[in-house]
């Protein structure tokens, strides 16, 4: 599940870059979670508490049309939640069996801008050892129209993660082993319309799939954002996501359909401080037709965020909080600064 956000109600401010300028940022980010409703997430961890730490530095405006940045992640994770069978379901913790106590990231991408085209390039990967090591390339094309009151766009993500190896029992009560590799694609394709100078609206529509362990599922979102004045917004976000049942299922869980809402509001009290708070509501089903099972769990979602803009920092906090009918949780809090050179 996503936290709330700021950013589609920022989009509603008008932004201008052209002249060479740099930024450096760092901030930190805590992750704890009491089970997992991540099901529809690319690059998941089922149950794992991280601490991380990241430092990046961006260049806007080379060769007037380019941008590049890089950030490193350092992360604490904590894999004493996350359960581990071998090939005789004896169960073991992770954190046993594995004695990482720091796991290194980097994200280094490109951008490219003029007139009413953008597209952008990224890679993200583990340059350390981690069980659920990864990499991931992702590539955006966005191109506006009238006058940048309307704009399209397409994204394209492919991921290949690593795995611990684990084993299951199955519907027939035979044991498998899980992937210890695997591949994830997704597709997006994006669209916003400016209705006028308070009121934009934005769908989005995708399919991903972790090849070796899912089946591939679909995901519709549609979201608003107002300016009730100058200095309150609201913005909306409903979404929808199923897998398709027509391939079958590769491991001991059924097919996974959530649907939930989003209602945001955000306040700029002071020039320059944006204030938000959010409540959203998600329902989640999963079906498996090889034993009849059902079960439908639905949470809710809670987020609170700051933003401060000096001359040349800016300073955010944010936290989120999710808490379900069978008190699964997953509480996120995220604070940084980014300084411009």
């Amino acid at each position: 599940m996503r936290a709330l956000a700021l950013g589609f109600v920022l989009m509603l401010c008008s932004a201008s870059a052209g002249a060479l300028t740099s930024q450096a940022y760092t901030s930190m980010q805590v992750e704890v979670k009491r089970g997992a409703l991540d099901i529809f997430d690319l690059n998941r961890r089922y149950g794992v508490n991280t601490l991380s730490e990241i430092v990046g530095y961006r260049v806007d405006g080379i060769a007037r049309h380019y941008s590049m940045d890089v950030a490193f992640t350092l992360t604490q994770p904590d894999y004493s939640s996350v359960l581990i069978r071998d090939n005789q379901q004896n169960e073991k913790l992770l954190s046993e069996l594995v004695r990482v106590r720091n796991e290194l990231s980097v994200s280094a991408g490109a951008e490219y801008q003029q007139g009413a085209d953008a597209a952008s390039l990224r890679w993200v990967g583990s340059i350390s050892e981690s069980p659920f090591a990864f990499q991931s390339v992702e590539a955006n094309y966005r191109r506006s129209f009238f006058n940048r009151s309307t704009a399209l766009g397409v994204a394209a993500t492919y991921l290949s993660q690593r795995a611990p190896e684990s084993y299951y029992l199955d519907s027939n009560f035979v044991i498998r082993r899980r992937p210890t590799t695997i591949n994830g694609v997704e597709l997006r394709v994006l669209g916003e319309q400016t209705i006028s100078e308070k009121w934009k609206i934005g769908l989005e529509a995708g399919a991903s799939q972790r090849i070796e362990e899912r089946p591939p599922h679909l995901a519709f979102v549609l979201k608003q954002a107002y300016a009730l004045t100058d200095r309150l917004f609201v913005n909306l976000q409903v979404g929808y996501a199923t897998e398709l049942r027509s391939v079958p299922l590769k491991d001991e869980r059924g097919y996974f359909r959530n649907v939930g809402g989003q209602v945001g509001l955000t306040v700029e009290p002071w020039y320059d401080v944006l204030i938000s708070a959010g409540y959203g509501l998600l329902v989640e089903d999963e079906e498996d037709p090889r034993t009849g099972r059902w079960v439908q769990v639905a949470g809710d979602q809670y987020a609170v965020g700051v933003r401060y803009r000096l001359a040349r920092f800016e300073i955010r906090l944010d936290a989120a909080y999710v808490r379900t009918n069978t008190r699964v949780e997953n509480l996120r809090g995220s604070g940084g600064v980014r300084w411009t050179l």
